[in-house]
């Protein structure tokens, strides 16, 4: 094979401006995507987007801005911008927040003496006084009942 031959078969001109190109297409669009983001984080940081126009009539019309169940939350620490529209602080917490404050009524509620249902003598006692009672008593005795088997036919279960 001759030099010329092989001159025709691959062009190094062709090679070395395609790669160039895309070169250059990729420098072109790793600046376009840092300049977006460096754009949003900007406008997140800020905070003063202009609502949409949906929104601003919303606003306007005096519609609640709540969205319908399940109404989820906030990551920690980030704001969703209730508390400048007019709505109250506590509406707007971290879910560690919530879930600590869940927690602490159900402690409350599982230490402590109260009324499930006072008119039919349905109360509600201590988790820890309940199993000294199950401890001293024993459980309750509930009879045996009848189970219907597959094939129609009764059987005790126990």
């Amino acid at each position: 094979m001759s030099e010329r031959e092989r001159d025709q078969d691959l062009n190094v001109k062709v090679v070395l401006l395609s790669t160039l190109g895309l070169v250059l297409l990729l420098v072109v669009a790793t600046a376009a995507m840092y300049f977006v983001t460096v754009e949003i984080r900007d406008r997140d940081q800020a905070g003063d987007s202009p609502p949409t126009p949906i929104l601003q009539e919303a606003i306007d019309e005096g519609i609640p801005l709540e969205p319908p169940p399940p109404r989820l939350q906030p990551q920690p620490g980030a704001s969703t911008g209730l508390v400048d529209r007019g709505v109250s602080p506590d509406r707007e917490t971290a879910p560690e927040v919530e879930m600590r404050r869940f927690l602490a009524e159900e402690e409350q509620e599982l230490n402590s003496y109260g009324w499930i249902d006072a008119g039919n003598g349905i109360a509600r006692i201590p988790i820890d006084r309940a199993m000294e009672l199950i401890i001293e008593q024993g459980l309750p005795e509930t009879p045996l009942q009848p189970a219907v088997e597959a094939g129609g036919t009764e059987r005790l279960d126990g």
